[in-house]
């Protein structure tokens, strides 16, 4: 290694001075490329909201305070609001608290650190809506796609009798900066749920969120109970069983043709009306005993004769002789028996209920198309390829016509980046999204070390040649007039015509030249 530092550093001498100022700016020129490409490659820091709906007397103190303190900082496009590196943000939002900035613009919950003692009701429930409003700002500007953010709520006058007029609802507004980047559903959608679960009777589709360029990002009515909502539900729902079936026609023939080779479109026809059936039948003959009762009376009734001339008490109670120890005689008797038996029978009753709910598929039809072969399918194929996507939809249980409801075709298909239903551009496009930042990383680093060999070879290149000095005899000497001989024939003259020749060779030329005038 220290012969390689040497061979260099005399190589480095060897130079002329125009060179070495070359190869200095070169290698300047490549070092400042090589930071340049690798500070692309690392991205820009993300800027986030500091501030934001202030006055401008307060944008200039919290400017003031970020000059101190050495931030970068910048506006956004209506100037009221100031962005910071995300990773000073936190920081910079304790400092400006502690100086109680800003003052005005949007607030949360801190309104109500100082007492308010004696202001009226109606100024404490608007306090409290701006800091509902302030808080869900700051929340919603914390998201990665979101640089800014308003939130504007409306709530109804407190009145004793709810109103059934749906304008009297509470309801809410949300403005987005994204700074350029396109929002997607499910953010939108996680705005929507996070407003409407933040303010007490916002319904998820009484949020109406907007951007900075004025699309509107929500769908007004499609979770609501309304016509709107109805069809929007509807629409899902079609959507969602189409996607289902083409998926698994797709998926189903990936394995016999290609993924790339199949394009499948399905329709459906819902059911959408609901209904319920009651069907209640007896049957007589399967009785079923379900109680038994048996009821048994028994009596017995006797007659007698009285006896007569009896006076006294004796006479007067029945049966009884004017002697206590005789009785009378009797004259008939009969003894009455009485049994029932009573049995409850369950006649064998069938309930059966059915209720229908709205979305069930009662017609289908399928349209296939096939990328044709180096040769083409034949009839067999075709036939083969229809009754396995008759069979993987379902077809078979619509009373349909299957020749005409599902149809499979084998066509020409253009090249996927050119087709309209082509997906690799789409694809290549998500990737680049995906992980387009590591890979503008690696090509940084790659670039780098790209230019760093390159050096190193334009580096090597300028190893001088050994130029071959032919020394003069003193005859030949001798013919050159007015020359001075130095050492062995080497002249002055003859070496300076050697460097005009071959700048490259000074190096060498010297050396010989030196050793030829030590000799």
């Amino acid at each position: 290694m220290k012969e390689r530092f040497e061979k260099l550093a005399e190589l480095w001498g060897n130079l002329p001075g125009t060179k070495k100022a070359t190869l200095a700016f070169a290698a300047l020129g490549i070092v400042g490329l090589s930071i340049a490409i690798l500070s692309f490659s690392g991205g820009s820091t993300q800027m986030r909201v500091l501030v934001s709906g202030a006055d401008a007397k307060d944008l200039g103190e919290v400017v003031e305070i970020l000059k101190t303190n050495q931030i970068p900082y910048e506006y956004n496009e209506a100037g009221d609001s100031i962005l910071v590196p995300e990773d000073k943000r936190a920081s910079m939002r304790m400092e400006l608290a502690m100086k109680g900035l800003p003052k005005t613009g949007d607030v949360g919950f801190e309104i109500f650190d100082e007492g308010n003692f004696g202001i009226s009701d109606f100024v404490q429930r608007t306090n409290h809506t701006r800091a509902i409003q302030g808080e869900l700002a700051r929340t919603i500007s914390m998201m990665d796609a979101i640089r800014s953010a308003k939130v504007f709520v409306v709530k109804p006058e407190n009145n004793l009798l709810l109103s059934e007029d749906p304008n009297d609802r509470p309801s809410a507004s949300v403005y987005v900066d994204t700074g350029g980047n396109t929002l997607d559903k499910s953010t939108v959608v996680a705005v929507q749920f996070l407003v409407s679960r933040a303010v007490k009777g916002v319904n998820k589709s009484h949020v109406a969120v907007m951007d900075n360029q004025g699309n509107l990002l929500s769908e007004e009515g499609e979770d609501g109970g309304g016509a709107a909502g109805v069809a929007g539900q509807l629409m899902k729902a079609y959507q969602a069983q189409e996607r289902r079936l083409e998926q698994k026609i797709e998926t189903m023939l990936a394995r016999i043709v290609g993924k790339e080779n199949v394009v499948a479109r399905v329709s459906v026809n819902l059911d959408t009306k609901s209904s319920t059936l009651l069907d209640e039948k007896f049957d007589p003959e399967g009785q079923v005993p379900r109680t038994s009762t048996t009821d048994k009376d028994e009596a017995t009734t006797v007659e007698t004769q009285p006896q007569s001339n009896a006076t006294g008490m004796g006479a007067n109670v029945p049966n009884v002789s004017q002697d206590a120890t005789q009785q009378d005689p009797i004259m008939a008797q009969s003894d009455e028996k009485r049994e029932s038996k009573t049995t409850d029978f369950e006649i064998s009753r069938t309930l059966k209920e059915e209720m229908q709910e709205p979305g069930a598929i009662i017609g289908r039809s399928a349209a296939v198309l096939i990328a044709k072969g180096e040769s083409p399918r034949t009839v067999d194929q075709i036939q083969s390829i229809h009754d396995a996507v008759v069979n993987a939809i379902g077809a078979r249980f619509d009373q349909v016509d299957l020749e005409t409801h599902v149809t499979v075709h084998e066509v020409e298909f253009l090249p996927a980046f050119m087709g309209p239903a082509g997906e690799t551009f789409n694809q290549f496009e998500h990737i680049l999204q995906t992980y387009g930042h590591h890979i503008k990383n690696l090509v940084g680093i790659v670039l780098a070390l790209v230019i760093f060999v390159m050096f190193l070879r334009m580096l090597k290149k300028f190893k001088p040649s050994d130029a071959e000095v032919q020394v003069l005899d003193e005859d030949d000497q001798q013919l050159l007039s007015g020359t001075r001989s130095l050492g062995s024939g080497l002249t002055p003259e003859l070496l300076n015509d050697l460097i005009q020749e071959k700048p490259d060779n000074v190096g060498t030329a010297l050396r010989k030249y030196l050793e030829t005038g030590a000799k």
